[in-house]
């Protein structure tokens, strides 16, 4: 994640912060809502950009006011309250910039397929660089997994640049096999572990076998020496839940083998872009 938020700030917003350039503008309360912000305190920089915009709804900084406003209550964990704020300010102000600080907004808080739908409807705007949705685009491709859509918005972002190591990169996240969940459970149900080991992890899947081996084993015992009330207790109880978690564990090791693949992936993709010369 760290990459995906220095890549964010690179490409022109994140958070309000000390380095972030001053509003321009001399009213008290934004001069003291921008020193709180140098200090490192949003909360009561909130109060002060909500005081300006109490006295300027309409004013020629109120867009850019909202925004900063916007981000302090992200940053305070209130999203739905800074949300709002955020696409209120890019409803009132003209250009891409602040549409893009509403896709970076849902991109930095996991909510890709509103972020995707941002996009989507900025394609169709006619004022400003088409080549920051194709980033942006390119991004949320890139955090989908979706490596040859990212690889096509790149291209469309950049095309004169030297892509050709993160197309390398992109053509091997596309290669990748995935573990098919279904297949590990299907396994570990005909051999307890072997879902596991399929999955990627056979020292798990020795400890499955061994588990349910060995309940199997006393449950057999106890019934060819007669001792059916545990050999059934035994089937019941122990083996069955060990199992039955066994099956459920091998699904769940396959999909974590495939989220964490992915995530390596998109760090590599997200350093390398990173490194573009041409990244604005």
């Amino acid at each position: 994640m760290l990459a995906e938020l220095v890549l964010l700030c690179l490409l022109g917003g994140g958070s309000p912060d000390a380095e972030s350039a001053s509003l321009p503008d001399a009213d008290p309360a934004l001069t003291l809502a921008e020193s709180f912000l140098a200090s490192g305190a949003p909360a009561q920089a909130v109060t002060e950009y909500k005081r300006f915009l109490f006295f300027h709804p309409q004013g020629s900084r109120a867009a850019e006011v909202r925004s900063r406003l916007g981000l302090c209550l992200l940053a305070e964990g209130r999203y739905q309250e800074g949300m709002a704020v955020l696409r209120q300010a890019a409803a009132t102000q003209p250009g891409l910039e602040l549409r893009l600080e509403v896709v970076r907004a849902l991109l930095r808080a996991g909510r890709l397929a509103e972020a995707e739908q941002e996009l989507l409807g900025l394609q169709a705007f006619s004022g400003g660089p088409e080549r920051d949705i194709w980033l942006h685009l390119a991004l949320l491709r890139i955090e989908q997994g979706r490596w040859a859509e990212a690889e096509e918005a790149l291209l469309r972002a950049f095309p004169e640049g030297d892509l050709r190591p993160l197309r390398e990169l992109l053509a091997e996240a596309g290669r990748q096999k995935r573990k098919s969940p279904r297949t590990a459970r299907l396994l570990s149900a005909l051999l307890p572990g072997a879902g596991q080991a399929y999955a990627g992890d056979p020292a798990d899947g020795l400890n499955a076998l061994a588990v349910n081996g060995g309940i199997a084993v006393l449950a057999a015992a106890a019934a060819v020496n007669r001792y059916y009330p545990e050999a059934v207790l035994l089937a019941l109880f122990p083996l069955r839940r060990y199992y039955t978690g066994n099956i459920g564990n091998a699904g769940r090791l396959a999909e974590r083998r495939n989220a964490a693949a992915e995530r390596e992936h998109r760090r590599r993709v997200m350093d390398a872009l990173g490194q573009l010369a041409a990244l604005p």
